[in-house]
């Protein structure tokens, strides 16, 4: 038998990790990627059923917003980068119904020399914007100087609004501009709207330096709110501080507009409000789509120029266990084959192992031994099947004696369990119970004389 010197265990184990999955519907989106300033998209879902006997279908609304100088002519809607069927019906310019723009203007008062402009020109720009006054516009007016005052909270403008008769009156405090303007965007934030922008009315005099215009400027950016600056220089030298107000204009995806001539444009309300009131909103079945994809919504223009708003949403899961199941099957096919393919290996390797294990101990393991007569009683174990005797010393068992030949005889086991006894052709023979043989069964307690030596074979099995 092959004699066996190590025997590599190897232990595989194989993690199969079951598919979770929820119920229930989630709304909830994580804050959109932007394309550039003013760029977004956010969906929300929703639920109908035509008839009891079809199962609910997961109606998806997007609501985009795209730079306010690009001009698309075309809208698709990818999912997971794979395009989806949009009924043209289903796609609607801003505003939609319920949908709202919130605009909050903020004026500074904190210049007594200023008085002039704060109570003849601010009235003014009051007027230029509410405009026409349009329906889904909610305005809220406040004034700052160290601290942020709300004198007219976000509600539609009333058409007995008079602008004259609001406090607007310069008082003399240091200006808190990068404060005010921080604190003005968390107001905006509070307002349920879909759309949002920040006026800031200022001659750009900054004198909270703890603040920084960085700061302001990542602010409204995380927000996506754009921030539009109307800037007043009373004098010349006035007029490099007013590049702060153009840097958060231009950083914030707003428009900065020079007032210093105190003239205000006819066309402010539209200036302000094309910057934010741009986009749609796209509804389309997502029944097919479960868990976290990403939804991107490709607008074309006229020149096939595509600009892409995207976000990760969350879709509802509506399957039932079978389908779950199944779908489960489907995708991870090719991990389930794996891992079979891997815990057969394992059970085959480990099945190998003690298998040759079971073997090298039956091989390694006593099964007789030679004792000698000749007063020193010596042991010769036999330990295999087959073992050779003699003087040299590549035999098995090794007999010190010059009168037993170099490979004298050998032992092998039969297949029947037997133990016989070979002369190997040496110089002095081999005897057992006295008589001289050539090959021979011998059994427990036989006398196996070999030349001159003597030895009492013995069998444990």
């Amino acid at each position: 038998m092959k004699k066996i010197d190590k025997i590599p265990l190897l232990i595989l184990s194989t993690v199969v990790s079951l598919y979770a999955v929820t119920s229930g519907v989630r709304a909830e989106v994580v804050l959109p990627d932007l394309n550039h300033a003013g760029s977004s998209v956010v969906c929300k879902s929703s639920s109908s059923s035509a008839d009891k006997a079809q199962k609910k279908k997961s109606i998806v609304v997007c609501d985009y917003r795209h730079d306010a100088s690009f001009r698309p002519s075309q809208l698709t809607v990818d999912v997971a980068q794979k395009k989806i069927n949009v009924d043209r019906d289903s796609i609607k310019k801003y505003p939609s119904e319920g949908q709202r723009t919130a605009l909050l203007a903020v004026f500074d008062v904190s210049d007594p020399r200023r008085n002039k402009t704060t109570s003849e020109l601010y009235p003014k720009i009051v007027d230029g914007l509410i405009g026409s006054r349009p329906e889904h516009v909610v305005i809220g007016l406040a004034t700052f100087a160290q601290s942020l005052s709300v004198f007219f909270p976000f509600q539609t403008p009333r058409s007995d609004l008079r602008s004259e008769n609001m406090p607007f009156s310069a008082v003399g405090a240091s200006t808190e501009l990068n404060r005010t303007v921080s604190l003005a965007l968390e107001k905006l934030t509070d307002e349920r709207a879909e759309r949002k922008v920040l006026v800031v009315v200022s001659d750009g005099k900054a004198e909270d330096t703890a603040y920084r215009l960085e700061d302001v400027v990542a602010q409204a950016k995380r927000l996506n709110v754009p921030v539009v600056t109307l800037g007043i220089a009373e004098r010349p030298s006035d007029s490099p501080a007013m590049q702060s107000l153009r840097v958060m204009a231009d950083k914030t995806g707003g428009v900065f507009i020079d007032l210093s001539d105190k003239n205000v444009p006819v066309d402010l309300q539209t200036q302000i409000l094309s910057l934010v009131d741009v986009g749609g909103r796209v509804t389309f079945d997502g029944s097919a789509y479960y868990g976290k994809q990403t939804v991107s919504v490709n607008l074309i223009d006229a020149g096939k120029k595509t600009t892409k708003v995207q976000t990760d949403f969350e879709f509802p899961d509506r399957r039932g266990t079978p389908e779950k199941v199944k779908d489960f099957l489907v995708a991870y096919w090719w991990a389930l084959a794996s891992g079979a393919l891997v815990v057969a290996g394992g059970i085959w390797g480990f099945i190998r192992y003690r298998r040759l294990r079971r073997e090298r101990e039956i091989e390694n393991r006593l099964v007789a031994e030679f004792r000698g007569l000749d007063g020193d009683e010596t042991r010769y174990e036999v330990r295999r099947a087959a073992v050779t005797l003699g003087r040299a010393a590549q035999n098995d068992i090794v007999i010190t004696n010059s009168s037993v030949s170099g490979r004298h005889a050998e032992l092998h086991r039969t297949r029947e369990g037997l133990f016989r006894l070979s002369d190997l052709g040496s110089t002095n023979g081999t005897m057992v119970n006295g008589v001289s043989v050539t090959a021979i069964d011998v059994h427990d307690g036989d006398i196996v004389e070999l030349a001159e030596v003597r030895l009492q074979f013995k069998v444990f099995d």
